[in-house]
């Protein structure tokens, strides 16, 4: 967590009910480590390959997190955004233990870096 570029994020990635965290954004991490909340204070940790170019998108200058339901399975995913050259907007899709489906792939429009790079643009 104290790595260079980390961004700390919430949500619930395994549907339990409970708000765990996920960090990502350290150069050269090959994988997105996730610490899972017993409910009493703990946590149990993982650190998976997410797949793809996870690791190298999210160390990107200018790159946002933002935490959703992507895929309405009730776990909470991971989207990245922020650079002006991506042509495609990578998500990693909680499998609910710990590890991430990546995909990349262009929303409709195709100006999607373009607009998520303009000054002044927040992501919610």
């Amino acid at each position: 967590a104290a790595s260079p570029n980390v961004k700390v994020v919430t949500g619930d990635f395994n549907a339990d009910g409970k708000t765990d965290l996920a960090l990502t954004g350290a150069t050269d991490w090959d994988c997105l480590p996730v610490a899972t909340s017993k409910g009493d204070g703990n946590f149990d940790v993982t650190c998976g390959a997410p797949g793809m170019s996870w690791g190298n998108w999210a160390a990107s200058p200018n790159v946002k997190v933002v935490t959703g339901d992507f895929n309405a399975d009730g776990k909470t995913d991971l989207a990245l955004t922020g650079p002006t050259d991506w042509d495609c907007l990578p998500v990693a899709t909680s499998k609910g233990d710990g590890t991430f489906t990546t995909t990349c792939n262009a929303p409709k429009g195709g100006y999607w870096g373009f607009w998520a790079s303009s000054p002044g643009v927040t992501v919610i």
